[in-house]
């Protein structure tokens, strides 16, 4: 196997990219061969000025999103490196196995997920690729010429599937309205149905829970690349949480969905912050089922006990404030589920990457009443 020569690489998002957009992009930039790679959940496009295999792409089909992952390829002129960062390709690199050893060993410490690959070596490898998986590489996945990207299985199979979804999902609405139709109607069920829920909301309270809120804000958080867009920001407002990305165009426009809201039109220079939001469900609590404010209390106050480097908590009359520096997502997960216990209304979460780990705070209150 040779390294590949010539090759130029970038990631188009998880949006797969149009026959014709892939076309322009190759010759703008004076490449007359192409091919696409799904990888760590993004799309990958190589490119090159004559029939090759990309093999760092071909070889890292089984990259995990998440992780930092570390290939170590045998190669005729020595050991080539292939280092993948939460999705990212971040550099590949042909040097002596003992200088992969040492910068793996170096590097890997501040990572919370390490993944550990090898290809093409039948001698027993030193750590940390003592137990590495060995992945497979598919050589007759070359680079074909531009006018031959229609005929890729990729961009014909999806088009007839998509047909049969569209003529199954027509089938299935017919069915629900005519059985909606059809259907009796039980009036004095569902009256009854709405006196049981306006009686239980009568002195309940609505609230959101940290670690409810907290299982919808974690797989955001785990992939800080999505594509050519970076996470900036997890924030959530009332029942509203928004997530922020920057990017930048012409790539990342084609990764857009159509629910995302992005600021002033693309500029080559400046970044383009591209915003999601969901709407979070808030749970009914009875008053009986409360905790009594004592002993919530001795919740908290444990909490403020413990010396927790990066955390600070303070007390603001009804309302309890968590701020951290530089926390890893284990560590918010286990404060999540410490706080599960606590019936208190989360109030607002903020959640920022930084290079050490995650920046952020909330504040946590007593449930609003609901109003019968």
């Amino acid at each position: 196997m040779q390294a590949a020569v010539g090759v130029f690489r970038e990631c188009w998002g998880v949006k797969r990219p149009p026959v014709k957009a892939v076309q322009e992009r190759a010759k703008s930039l004076g490449y007359r061969y192409a091919q696409l790679y799904f990888i760590a959940g993004n799309w990958w496009l190589s490119l090159a000025m004559a029939a090759c295999a990309d093999a760092v792409l071909g070889i890292s089909a089984k990259v995990r999103p998440q992780a930092q992952c570390w290939i170590l390829v045998k190669h005729g002129n020595g050991p080539l490196l292939i280092i993948w960062q939460q999705g990212r390709l971040h550099r590949v690199c042909q040097q002596s196995l003992t200088d992969c050893v040492a910068e793996c060993n170096s590097a890997g410490a501040s990572v919370e997920e390490q993944q550990y690959l090898q290809h093409g070596w039948v001698e027993p490898l030193p750590e940390p690729w003592a137990d590495a998986v060995d992945v497979d590489y598919d050589r007759s996945q070359r680079l074909v010429a531009l006018e031959s990207l229609p005929q890729l299985a990729l961009y014909r199979k999806p088009r007839r599937r998509w047909q049969w979804l569209v003529v199954l999902a027509l089938l299935l609405t017919a069915a629900a309205g005519g059985w909606w139709m059809l259907a009796p109607v039980d009036t004095e069920h569902s009256k009854a149905q709405l006196e049981a829920v306006n009686a239980g909301a009568k002195g309940g309270r609505q609230r959101l829970p940290l670690a409810a809120v907290f299982e919808r804000v974690e797989p955001l958080a785990m992939r800080r690349w999505q594509g050519a867009w970076q996470l900036q920001s997890v924030e959530l407002k009332g029942t509203h949480l928004t997530t922020r990305y920057h990017g930048y165009a012409p790539l990342a426009l084609y990764s857009m969905q159509q629910t995302d809201v992005i600021n002033s039109g693309p500029n080559q220079q400046q970044p383009i912050t591209r915003s999601q939001v969901q709407d979070i469900s808030t749970v009914q609590q009875p008053s009986a089922d409360q905790l009594s404010p004592w002993r919530s209390d001795a919740l908290l106050r444990a909490l403020l006990t413990e010396n927790r480097p990066g955390l600070k908590i303070q007390r603001l009359g009804s309302q309890w404030q968590f701020n951290w520096q530089h926390w890893s997502l284990p560590q918010l997960r286990e404060l999540s589920q410490r706080l599960a216990a606590v019936p208190l209304h989360l109030q607002k979460l903020s959640l920022i990457p930084s290079e050490q780990g995650w920046n952020g705070n909330l504040t946590l209150t007593n449930p609003p009443k609901v109003m019968p």
